[in-house]
């Protein structure tokens, strides 16, 4: 990447492109590491108030929708397609030194492949969980992404076998998420027995997963 900006100042042009208030958060943190490593960098995103904040220039908000994902939206399905003519325009007339793909895969999909036409690397976090929903969106990412960063160690495994350069990194909540008592001493004032199992259910930031 950095040859495409000039090899020592860095200076390089981002694009973010998240979807989903998870999307938000995660890219948001993200653009605060770039901007330690790169303070001069030119940022712009598909996203949400936490990336504008982090200091992207936001293009379009989708975070609004509150939809199951891209191809589930169906009433919204021409304003998402509307999104992606808008971004792939903005993507050839600007020509980023990199489109990083923050979750929402249906659509971001279609933009990395749009990036890859136009020779701009794509680095992917949070992809497809093509493990578990079909091995066709694999093959598909392999040929649009430049490098995955990935948050599950099978899903590197995974990734790497469809030819894709994979990194993992571990999950980002880890370093967010820090333990405030004791899972014993926990088990112990809710009268969970030792060795019982203990079931979380985090429905996620959509509406209707959470209905």
């Amino acid at each position: 990447m950095a040859g495409r900006a000039g090899e020592g100042g860095l200076k390089l042009k981002y694009f973010f492109s998240a979807g989903e208030h998870s999307g938000d958060m995660h890219a948001a943190d993200l653009i605060r590491a770039v901007k330690k490593k790169d303070p001069q960098a030119k940022i712009w995103g598909m996203g949400g108030p936490l990336m504008a904040k982090a200091g992207a220039e936001i293009l379009i908000d989708p975070t609004i929708e509150s939809t199951i994902g891209f191809l589930e939206a169906g009433k919204k399905l021409f304003r998402f397609k509307k999104y992606l003519n808008q971004l792939s325009r903005f993507l050839r007339e600007n020509q980023p030194d990199v489109l990083v793909w923050v979750d929402f895969g249906g659509f971001n999909r279609l933009l990395a492949e749009k990036a890859a036409s136009l020779s701009i690397p794509v680095v992917c976090i949070f992809p497809p969980s093509a493990w578990a929903y079909g091995k066709g969106r694999a093959a598909k990412l392999s040929k649009c992404v430049t490098h995955l960063a990935s948050v599950l160690p099978f899903e590197a495994d995974f990734y790497r076998n469809y030819g894709v350069k994979v990194t993992y990194v571990g999950h980002p909540l880890v370093d967010r998420v820090k333990p405030e008592i004791d899972p014993d001493l926990w088990r112990r004032s809710q009268g969970v027995a030792e060795g019982e199992k203990v079931i979380l259910l985090m429905p996620g930031s959509r509406e209707q997963e959470v209905e």
